[in-house]
């Protein structure tokens, strides 16, 4: 099946993806997205790439909410085909480590897609990291490593990373991260302007952002709060 009409069959087989983007209820569909980040020239292995990866989120995190994949489609148009496919098969492999198939099992890519953990990164060191993409290889990397690290707590027993029950999914933040909670609050992070990468652009724009502390408010204003569990 060429890669444009595995798109189509992802995007009229799964659940509607939601989008973050101003103005937007729902995220462009796939098919769009390729179209306007690929050359016609190699538009078809590119489509493929971006399938590969759409597949992999969707079977990674099947509750997942918001999936615009625009500024992932502009990395993927960068450099040759086979640069693209080793880039994509590292975000493959992230997305695999963090999901629902391993001791990790979070729920959702929206800390990923949305350049939640770059900020979380790149704010330890803003002088050094504010201008490392969110989906550079360099911050691909890190996020290799800390999974690995969480791994390796999760294994020890770890009192905030430990392991799970069946059904649960990990949640160390103090805030409740349930679908319903989730859509109000990264709504309204993105309403506020609060979210560090817009994922919705082909080469989407990234800055660092209050989000965290934003976040942490509009639970306890909405009574959201809670002790760190797992749900």
């Amino acid at each position: 099946m060429s890669g444009l009409a595995r798109l189509r069959r992802i995007e009229q087989g799964g659940p509607a993806r939601l989008s973050l983007a101003p103005g937007r209820e729902r995220a462009t569909p796939l098919e769009a997205v390729a179209h306007a980040a690929f050359d016609a020239s190699d538009l078809e292995a590119r489509a493929g790439l971006l399938a590969d990866l759409a597949e992999r989120f969707a079977d990674d995190y099947p509750d997942n909410l918001f999936c615009d994949l625009e500024a992932v489609a502009g990395l993927l148009a960068e450099g040759t085909v086979e640069e693209a496919a080793a880039l994509g098969k590292t975000m493959a492999q992230l997305s695999h480590h963090y999901g629902r198939h391993t001791t990790l099992r979070f729920r959702y890519t929206h800390d990923f897609l949305y350049g939640l953990d770059w900020c979380r990164w790149a704010s330890k060191e803003p002088a050094a990291r504010s201008t490392v993409a969110p989906l550079s290889v360099a911050f691909l990397g890190y996020l290799a490593r800390r999974g690995e690290e969480l791994s390796a707590l999760i294994a020890a027993g770890d009192a905030k990373y430990g392991p799970l029950q069946p059904g649960q999914f990990r949640n160390p933040f103090g805030f409740d991260r349930s679908p319903a909670s989730e859509l109000l609050l990264l709504r309204t992070l993105a309403s506020e302007g609060l979210l560090p990468f817009d994922a919705w652009q082909i080469g989407g724009s990234y800055r660092l952002t209050d989000f965290a502390p934003a976040r942490i408010a509009l639970a306890k204003r909405l009574g959201l709060a809670a002790d760190p569990v797992v749900r």
